[in-house]
């Protein structure tokens, strides 16, 4: 489920290379990796989506997408770990 214009959808989400899509019945929203400027896990009841907590999506021009999950807090984090940028080793010296 994701909310988007405070209009609630149920479908699924699919994770890609370059962007992330939203598909419900006849309709794909496609979300581009570089036009999310960050992103949050939210747990508090007015972010929630029928009792679920959510990842918000804070987009480039200002839209405010969240998504939330019937697998649970697990699959968020996961799909976090997809949208967030890989951090750069370090090497002893």
């Amino acid at each position: 489920m994701w909310t988007l214009h405070g209009r609630v959808h149920a479908g699924s989400l699919e994770p890609l290379d370059d962007r992330v899509e939203l598909r419900t019945r006849g309709r794909t929203f496609a979300i581009p990796l570089d036009s999310i400027a960050r992103f949050t896990i939210e747990r508090g009841p007015a972010a929630r989506i029928n009792g679920l907590p959510v990842i918000t999506l804070f987009l480039v021009e200002g839209d405010v997408v969240r998504l939330a999950s019937l697998e649970g807090v697990g699959a968020l984090h996961e799909l976090a770990g997809l949208l967030a940028p890989p951090f750069p080793l370090r090497t002893a010296r």
